[in-house]
């Protein structure tokens, strides 16, 4: 069983994600209770999370490209922009970093959404 305060991380999560429409946001599809775990069905990122593609390419010896990181730096200030730009109120991501960042098809999608505050 969850705890409560997980639980209700990923309530606030699916609440907040539900009104979000951004090509960098990480979609919302359903939410749900499955054996007293509350459950979030979100667009499936199938490059994974930026921490793993950057500790991918750290194993092997290989930089990110310059231009890759400026165009993923890009679209992480996209989304940024719209969530503080929100109405009624600015939706503010008290939790980013790489692991919270997500790739799909060359493209940076923000997620983990528990730790956003909704001003």
């Amino acid at each position: 069983m969850a705890s409560k305060n997980a639980s209700a991380d990923a309530q606030r999560e699916a609440k907040i994600l539900k009104k979000l429409n951004h090509k960098n946001i990480i979609q919302f599809h359903d939410s749900f209770i499955f054996r007293d775990e509350f459950c979030i069905v979100t667009e499936f990122c199938d490059g994974g999370d930026l921490e793993d593609f950057m500790n991918q390419r750290k194993e092997v010896g290989q930089a990110i490209p310059y231009s890759l990181v400026v165009k993923w730096s890009k679209q992480l200030l996209e989304a940024l922009d719209y969530m503080h730009s929100f109405k009624p109120k600015p939706i503010v991501h008290r939790d980013i970093k790489s692991r919270n960042v997500f790739l799909k098809s060359n493209q940076i999608k923000l997620g983990a959404m528990g730790k956003w505050f909704a001003n």
